[in-house]
């Protein structure tokens, strides 16, 4: 790769907004190997707007749940870390990137 795209690319990724607050604290819980899943939804629930989008999602066809999931310690649960870290990262890139002036 050209010294001059490596170069553009690095300016570019320098100016990229960092990703929301309760998304690093939840991606900080989830890779601390002695978090429970308590500890997740804790810092999911303190963040009322992130904590409504994974509910949304995870009563969502995609996910076939029977019953509707009430709770985000319920959601946490099936959705597992992985699922929470992926959807976290999703919504807060989003989000992340909407700050970003092109």
């Amino acid at each position: 790769m050209p010294d001059i795209i490596k170069a553009r690319i690095m300016s570019v990724m320098r100016n990229l907004p960092p990703l929301p607050q309760v998304t690093t604290q939840l991606l900080a819980v989830i890779n601390d190997n002695d978090s429970s899943a308590d500890d997740v939804t804790k810092v999911l629930s303190a963040d009322g707007l992130l904590a409504g989008k994974v509910l949304k999602l995870v009563n969502s066809s995609f996910y076939g749940v029977t019953h509707e999931v009430t709770t985000v310690s319920r959601a946490v649960v099936l959705l597992g870390f992985t699922g929470i870290r992926n959807l976290a990262l999703g919504f807060g890139t989003v989000d992340a990137l909407k700050k970003l002036k092109c």
